[in-house]
């Protein structure tokens, strides 16, 4: 008898997922150009909901959006009332994230599904953005937190009539590497390169360490605003998913930070990892199914791993006092940081 493989066992689960009909609903995806991003937009609209693809590159989105269409029968009967649409969103700069969270709020009445699939991928030179924040830590969590707020106001709304879903998409266990207790209690903290004797600001060693917070800073948002859902009585949930390893373009392309080892490291990645639709089944699932409304309790706030399991975070990972800290230290310099720019 052959042994069924991972990959076969998330595919034979996708193929029994039960998504309910999505008409009427409204979703946001961003990151959506290619790998999961673009796998989860077009299930999305596959099963009936309207979806903004956002992202910074027009052109490749378009692109992406026509693929889209091209490949999903079923939007080709549904023709234009249930349309994929652009939304230009530059998670690099808050003034940016906050216009394209202001141009949808004057598109739409509604968001049922909102989900963040964070775009900067190692590895991740050390620079500060025009706001002055380290550029891994503004993309990959500052964006998504003023464009996330901004909407906060509409999936409260919707969520009185709906099954609203915040799902953030994190990446396998590199939040466990990030410092301890995750180094960003101030600006000073968070634009810190992280170095030490053993690797300078632009080393691997460095890299990771960066990287590694701002995906600890993903999982510590999310559960503050499962909070903050539930503090102003909305049953909207916020749930983060580790898709597991993912051969997506974006960390194929990984396989650079080690020079000896990048055929190696390729091929390993391309042959044992999931296909970015293997990827995207965790997400779906819990942007979708019925059984996390039916478990809410258990599923807000959570952290979802491969095929729909809670899974155990680090330590940190978990610690509600220091996703508080971060909620407010984050909210402060953005608030300061918008309040120059306007």
């Amino acid at each position: 008898m052959a042994v069924q493989t991972l990959s076969s066992r998330i595919l034979a689960s996708m193929k029994t997922l039960n998504v309910p009909n999505l008409e009427g609903k409204v979703a946001i995806v961003t990151g959506g150009n290619r790998g999961i991003g673009f796998q989860l937009a077009q299930q999305l609209a596959k099963y009936g909901a309207k979806v903004y693809l956002a992202a910074r590159s027009e052109a490749a989105a378009k692109e992406a959006i026509e693929q889209i269409e091209h490949e999903t029968p079923e939007l080709q009967r549904l023709g234009d009332k249930n349309r994929i649409e652009f939304l230009h969103l530059d998670l690099s700069t808050l003034k940016g994230s906050k216009a394209a969270a202001e141009t949808f709020l004057k598109l739409e009445k509604r968001l049922d599904v909102l989900s963040m699939i964070f775009p900067l991928l190692l590895p991740c030179r050390y620079a500060t953005t025009s706001d002055g924040i380290e550029s891994t830590m503004a993309v990959n969590h500052f964006g998504t937190f003023v464009f996330t707020q901004t909407l906060f106001d509409l999936l409260v709304s919707t969520a009185k009539e709906s099954d609203v879903r915040v799902v953030n998409v994190n990446v396998i266990l590199l939040h466990a590497q990030a410092p301890a207790g995750g180094q960003f209690s101030t600006l000073d903290e968070i634009n810190s390169p992280l170095t030490s004797a053993a690797s300078a600001p632009d080393g691997l060693i460095s890299n990771h360490l960066r990287y590694s917070r701002s995906k600890l800073a993903n999982m510590l948002y999310t559960i503050q605003l499962q909070k903050e859902f539930k503090a102003v009585g909305s049953n909207a949930l916020a749930i983060s998913v580790n898709p597991g390893g993912v051969a997506t373009d974006g960390a194929l392309a990984t396989s650079s930070m080690y020079p000896f080892l990048s055929a190696l490291v390729r091929f390993v990645f391309s042959t044992f990892w999931k296909s970015p639709l293997e990827g995207a089944t965790t997400a779906l699932y819990a942007a979708t199914s019925a059984e996390v409304r039916a478990n809410a309790g258990l599923f807000g706030g959570a952290y979802v791993v491969p095929y729909g399991q809670i899974g155990k975070a680090t330590k940190d990972g978990q610690d509600g006092d220091l996703a508080k800290t971060l909620w407010d230290v984050t909210g402060s310099i953005a608030n300061a940081t918008l309040a120059m720019t306007e």
